[in-house]
């Protein structure tokens, strides 16, 4: 079962396995941030711009906390939506579990929250995106959403608790078992047009 938690900070000083960021043809924020540490000194060795249907692992050599850095292509940010965070979450763990065994922590920022899409609807649906690859099988352990902003941590927090009652710890972590109704529909029936 992947246990999941909440975690209130910043994503380059979080330590995990593998840090997981979009890249939607174009760098935005922490993909930004964390693009711009690896490739600081290597001379742009570091080749970071994967299409939609690509992606790129990148050891960090101690530029961030994390051990590696997943960026998975996707589709331009404007049409970045709740069917495609579902399907992010679910490529990005398969590929963790399928390419690298050594992955069992990972970490990654909430996504869409910036860009218009309703903050509670984008988490259910990554966290839809989580289920989804459990059920598939996926060898990751752990996710961590790292979120800077400590009242939305907060207000992700209290949407965990909300799911799954048993869960209230002080990190809010949660063993995904089942999925809610709530959480099985976001980015299969949801759009926005």
């Amino acid at each position: 079962m992947i246990q999941l938690t909440i975690e209130s900070g910043d994503v380059t000083t979080f330590e995990c396995d593998a840090l997981v960021l979009k890249y939607a043809q174009a760098f935005y924020g922490a993909d930004a941030t964390v693009a711009a540490a690896l490739t600081r000194g290597r001379g742009r060795q570091a080749k970071i711009n994967p299409g939609p249907n690509d992606h790129v692992i990148i050891p960090s050599k101690g530029a961030i906390a994390a051990n590696k850095v997943l960026f998975v292509g996707v589709v331009p940010l404007f049409r970045f939506e709740y069917a495609e965070i579902r399907a992010f979450v679910v490529r990005a763990l398969t590929i963790l579990s399928g390419e690298t065994a050594d992955i069992r922590h990972v970490a990654m920022t909430i996504h869409g929250v910036n860009t218009g899409l309703d903050e509670r609807e984008a988490f259910l649906a990554q966290l839809g995106g989580i289920m989804d690859a459990e059920q598939k099988g996926v060898l990751v352990e752990r996710v961590s959403i790292v979120e800077r902003q400590a009242a939305r941590a907060s207000r992700l927090t209290a949407i965990l608790s909300e799911i799954w009652p048993d869960s209230r710890t002080p990190k809010a972590s949660g063993k995904l078992l089942r999925q809610p109704q709530q959480v099985r529909d976001v980015g299969v029936k949801s759009r926005v047009d």
